[in-house]
């Protein structure tokens, strides 16, 4: 039991070190692109049923906002090269305002009802998911909540909630985002061990080309050398058959030499 309880630690302390080493300004394409998509819907489709549907509060401002929000990330993703140096940035902030922001305004506004509680807890998972750096992600979730319980008291919105309801939803709002990191953390260690495996493909790969490349090349050094000997001993031929011609032309003179004496 121990030895679990130390091999949990230093998962959750590994974690946690791999995490906040996660560049919050590298977003997921596909997180952005989807989610700007769902949120420019969502919000009109979500205003109708919980107002007529469901017949509870919320703000067709902060509906039509979060639309908003959507649209200026879709026109930045399209525009890529004009905005790319924004979009993370303003990721950043669509995910703080429709998330945690806009959750908890709505909580508050129907003074916790069950669907926002719920909703509560998605909002966590997928502000996890979006944000896999564990020490921005709670800064987000928790700033989010009180912008959202400061611009209700503002508008002087009427809501109770006391110590007793927060002891009753912590529990539920901690096992969610405990959850959230576990999931990511299998992801995180998943996506390692991809890169692992490409890595090492990678390697293989490369040994296996240079093997082949060696090949041919010990065939081509290999030729080259019997080549030259082949060269040599052509060259050798070559200067034995002048030597024996000129020794043929040096005894054929030589008569006529001893004549003229």
């Amino acid at each position: 039991m121990l030895n679990l309880l130390k091999n949990f630690i230093s998962n959750v302390t590994s974690y946690c070190k791999e995490s906040s080493k996660i560049n919050v300004l590298h977003y997921n394409k596909y997180h952005v692109y989807t989610f700007g998509w769902v949120a420019l819907f969502a919000h009109p489709i979500f205003y109708l049923l919980c107002v007529y549907l469901n017949h509870l509060a919320d703000s067709i401002y902060l509906r039509g906002f979060g639309s908003l929000t959507a649209a200026t990330l879709l026109v930045m993703i399209y525009n890529k090269k004009i905005f790319e140096k924004y979009i993370a940035y303003y990721w950043i902030f669509m995910v703080s305002y429709n998330l945690p922001f806009f959750f908890t305004f709505n909580l508050l506004n129907t003074n916790f009802s069950d669907i926002w509680l719920m909703a509560q807890e998605l909002m966590i998972c997928v502000v996890t998911i979006f944000i896999a750096n564990i020490a921005i992600s709670s800064i987000i979730i928790l700033l989010g909540c009180s912008l959202a319980a400061l611009t209700t008291k503002l508008l002087g919105i009427p809501y109770g909630y006391d110590l007793h309801l927060f002891i009753n939803h912590l529990p539920i709002y901690l096992l969610a985002l405990v959850t959230a990191h576990i999931f990511a953390y299998a992801s995180l260690i998943g996506q390692r061990d991809q890169l692992e495996e490409k890595i090492e493909a990678l390697h293989i790969l490369a040994a296996t080309i240079a093997h082949e490349m060696r090949n041919p090349f010990m065939a081509i050094q290999l030729a080259a050398k019997n080549n030259k000997e082949v060269t040599n001993e052509i060259v050798a031929e070559l200067n034995n058959f002048n030597d024996s011609k000129h020794n043929q032309t040096s005894l054929k003179k030589s008569p006529t030499t001893a004549k003229k004496f």
